[in-house]
């Protein structure tokens, strides 16, 4: 299970990197759009033990996106022949159709079929039975002269034969069509077990009994169609060899979250279960996340994987506590019953303790934890005894080791400078940087040393106790140990809204934007079905009951316009104000995208809850120059991410006449292309591809024609919804690909815009074979010249007008913390005095007490406890005196509704 779920973090953090190398064709775009594409049909199985009704499995997925790879290279257009595997088998022979994966290889089979040079992966033939079975793991007497089912047409039951063979018992094989029927004769009690090359898409309720010999796969084409043999080893050999572990990430990415192996256990560990034995657990009391004192109790990750083998094999764990790692040490080494603690998993340094160990439940490297990154450390806070103590001994030894008794202790003698550094693990790193106390430490990757946690079992212990550990630790899924690893990683201690979006501002802004645009969504809809449910009512009534329904929508949706705003605006600037800060080029491109996304969210929710302007179309546009430049990097801060997620392949083509610049209302451009691209990729499968085409042509002097497309190769619309898909609330698909059906707004809101900008939309689609939008509208233009000086012009004069803010004195009206920190800071950037008022009634007596004309302006939140923005400048206005009457008071808020303003 370690190495899956090493395999599985490298996968999750680099797959889209690693699939998006393997995915960009060897030719260029050019030459492809002049090479004809050979149209290759691949046969498509489906396990189908698993999969539910209208939904493709993970093997099905797992299929698609490993041809697509191949015909990536090889310049193939696919399309896919679904049946069962025999039927698949005797096509493939016939020649009708071309290719087929997953393919073992026989002497017989190489008659028909030309093999791949290179395998796409090794199968293992695992045998199966109920989960309530007598029959024990590897119990081989028991096995003898048993019937066991197997899917017809495959060669599993060879290897299962030659396995009973080498072991000394047979069997007699009945053969079923499909994965499904198999495993239903199982549950019907039709065989004793059944036979299956993969253990990740098993129905649940089954044990693994035997694991037979492991063997290559590949991908074959058939005889009658020699030239594709050529074409697909060229296309393999470069796929692998520019990602040796394409075969390794595909696994993880389609099958490492469900890929937990249900080991059955043998007649003598079933005998010690039955027994419901007590396993003394030696745990430390600061170790966090990985154990903890938790009010008496022993909390963190080790805990909690013990917790959930107790479950599953009805072991009772007694958990004992202990002060520190060697009294860990001592416990266990002095209790003579079954017993084991979490260790380092380290094959020498177990034997050193009298340890035997499982494989790792945790994997990650080692930090090195400083508070200066620039100075070289020359003491080390260690934990005496500790295996990281032992590690940078070895590979540090010219680091002088300074004592203490856990991981804090450590932290806080590095945070008191009575150590340089100190060594802790990938998750203790992500637990200790939640706390405020170690935020500003620096945390640097160590390539010399790791830190894999397993279970130690005392020598003392009986026998048995370390093959079920391993086994149970098998039985866990990776999502389940994932998830026990997300809930002990962050230390408890009452995150505040401020930590989490200094420490993650794209998350938080995606999270607060989507969550706030889904409940405005929801809300509307709720409201609207509700008007529709009261049509049949008295016409008076339903005219009230909707009036006091939209009263109460306004109310809502400008409460809310408000909550999601203020997060999304301290958003925004704190990432201004970590941009004027020094920095990487790097940090400085993340930066961009922050802002770049977290603005396009506030333009969306300014659209989606307004729905006074909506409902109206009263839009007003804001043309201003819109190089290509900037829209491409609009393009690569929100729109690629999204398809990268589904491994899609965005071609972009612009051509705008040279030394010329159209002009657009920036955010209304990127909602309808935003909108129309999004659509796109919901309705075009994994792994497909979309193409963006922009064609300029000026008209005169100040005047350029644009053609828009987008189009992709995705499932298509029907004839009959084209006529109403720029309607409000309209969809032909209730779900797509997976990434949610939306809301039906989306191609409204494309019309009205594009209406709006004088312009046209039309579709061309037909089902199965994808959708291209096409928009022809006029704007206007200006020369890049032109452009450069205006940009200079304004900059100069923004300049100009921060001079003369200088030395001018405020009074700062706001409630929230980040709010009060973002202005003040943007205040002070100008040389401006601030003061600071947290709610409405402070705000009037400063002002009240200050003296006549010290202020030059207010600055006025509307939504603060005591007294509000309005209430205190009317205040404000109320005093008797002259400055009174005249200061500037500018509201700041949230609310953004047309009533608002």
């Amino acid at each position: 299970m370690a190495r899956r779920l090493t395999r599985k973090l490298i996968a999750l953090v680099t797959a889209l990197t690693l699939l998006l190398a393997f995915l960009v064709p060897p030719m260029s775009t050019q030459a492809y759009a002049t090479t004809s594409q050979r149209t290759v049909k691949v046969g498509l199985f489906d396990t189908d033990t698993t999969s539910e009704a209208g939904n493709e499995s993970g093997s099905v997925l797992f299929q698609k996106a490993y041809m697509q790879a191949i015909a990536e290279y090889a310049n193939w257009k696919i399309e896919y022949v679904e049946a069962p595997w025999n039927k698949l088998i005797e096509m493939e022979k016939n020649g009708d159709i071309d290719v087929l994966m997953d393919v073992s290889m026989t002497e017989e089979r190489t008659n028909y079929f030309n093999y791949s040079k290179e395998a796409m992966g090794t199968e293992m033939c695992y045998i199966f039975g109920n989960k309530d079975t007598k029959l024990g793991y590897d119990d081989f007497k028991d096995f003898d002269g048993l019937t066991l089912g197997y899917e017809k047409g495959s060669t599993i039951y060879t290897s299962v034969e030659r396995y009973a063979e080498d072991n000394g018992f047979k069997l007699k094989g009945k053969p079923y069509k499909s994965g499904a029927a198999m495993f239903a004769a199982l549950d019907a009690g039709k065989v004793d077990m059944v036979a299956q090359t993969n253990y990740y898409e098993t129905p649940a309720g089954h044990v693994i009994l035997a694991r037979c010999y492991p063997e290559p796969v590949y991908v074959v084409t058939s005889k009658k169609h020699p030239s594709l043999q050529k074409e697909l080893d060229s296309a393999m050999s470069q796929l692998l060899s520019y990602n040796a572990g394409f075969n390794v990430d595909m696994f993880e990415l389609y099958f490492g979250s469900n890929s937990s192996k249900n080991v059955g256990f043998t007649k003598k560990e079933r005998a010690y279960l039955e027994k419901k034995p007590t396993v003394y657990v030696y745990y430390e009391t600061d170790w966090a996340p990985f154990e903890y004192d938790n009010n008496g109790e022993a909390g963190g990750i080790t805990p909690d994987i013990i917790r959930a083998i107790g479950k599953e094999t009805g072991i009772k764990f007694k958990f004992v506590l202990s002060a520190s790692t060697q009294m860990v040490y001592k416990g266990v080494k002095e209790n003579s019953k079954d017993t084991i603690m979490a260790v380092s998993y380290d094959y020498s340094w177990a034997a050193a303790h009298d340890l035997l160990v499982t494989e790792p439940y945790v994997t990650g490297s080692v930090m090195r934890v400083t508070k200066n990154e620039n100075a070289e450390p020359k003491t080390v806070a260690v934990m005496k005894s500790g295996y990281l103590a032992h590690q940078v001994k070895k590979m540090y030894p010219k680091l002088k080791q300074v004592n203490y008794s856990n991981t804090e202790e450590c932290m806080n003698a590095v945070r008191d400078g009575k150590a340089d550094c100190t060594f802790i693990n990938y998750y203790q790193t992500t637990y200790y940087r939640t706390s405020t106390k170690y935020q500003s430490f620096d945390y640097q990757p160590v390539s010399n040393i790791t830190q894999n946690i397993s279970l130690g079992v005392t020598k003392e212990s009986n026998p048995l106790l370390l093959s079920i550990l391993s086994k149970s630790l098998q039985r866990i899924s990776s999502d389940e140990v994932q998830s026990i690893l997300s809930e002990n990683s962050a230390k408890n201690q009452g995150l505040s809204f401020g930590l989490l979006m200094r420490k993650y501002p794209m998350q938080m802004a995606l999270g607060l934007g989507s969550l706030g645009i889904l409940i405005g969504i929801i809300i509307f809809l709720i409201v609207s079905l509700g008007n529709r449910k009261r049509q049949n009512a008295e016409m008076e009534k339903a005219k009230l009951a909707a009036e006091s329904a939209n009263r109460a929508k306004s109310d809502f949706l400008s409460r809310m316009s408000h909550d999601i705003r203020t997060p999304l605006n301290g958003i925004i600037g704190m990432t201004y104000l970590a941009n004027s800060q020094e920095h990487s080029t790097e940090v400085g491109e993340y930066l961009d995208k922050i802002d770049t996304s977290s603005k396009y969210l506030l333009s969306l929710i300014n659209d989606i809850l307004d729905m006074s302007k909506a409902e109206k179309a009263d839009v007003e546009l804001y043309p201003e120059p819109y190089s290509p430049e900037d829209f491409a990097a609009y393009m690569d801060a929100v729109i690629k991410p999204l398809m990268d997620e589904k491994k899609q392949i965005l071609s972009t083509d612009v051509q705008i006449p040279e030394g010329y610049i159209p002009e657009f209302d920036k955010l209304r451009i990127n909602q309808v292309v935003f909108n129309l691209l999004s659509n796109a990729m919901k309705y075009t499968p994994e792994g497909g591809s979309i193409l963006y085409y922009v064609k300029g042509k000026m008209l005169g002097d100040d005047k350029m024609q644009m053609h828009i497309e987008v189009s992709d190769n995705g499932i298509g619309i029907s004839s009959a919804f084209q006529e109403h898909i720029f309607e409000p609330f309209t969809q032909e698909h209730e779900a797509d690909f997976g990434t949610g059906s939306g809301t039906g707004l989306g191609m409204a809101i494309t019309k009205n815009i594009i209406d709006l900008m004088g312009g046209t939309i039309a579709i061309e689609s037909e089902e199965g074979r994808g959708s291209k939008f096409l928009i022809d509208l006029t704007v206007a233009a200006i020369t890049r010249e032109a452009s450069n000086a205006e940009h200079f012009e304004a900059k100069e004069k923004q300049d100009n007008d921060s001079g003369k803010l200088a030395g001018k004195k405020i009074l700062l009206c706001e409630d929230h913390p980040i709010n009060q920190e973002i202005a003040i800071e943007l205040l002070k950037n100008e040389n401006m005095t601030v003061d600071l008022a947290e709610n409405g009634q402070e705000g009037v007596d400063i002002f009240k007490n200050s003296d006549i004309g010290y202020y030059d302006a207010v600055l006025m939140d509307i939504r603060m406890p005591i007294m509000n923005g309005y209430e205190a400048a009317k205040a404000i206005r109320g005093i008797d005196r002259s400055d009174a009457q005249t200061v500037p008071i500018i509201a700041m808020t949230a609310d953004a509704f047309e009533d608002d303003v």
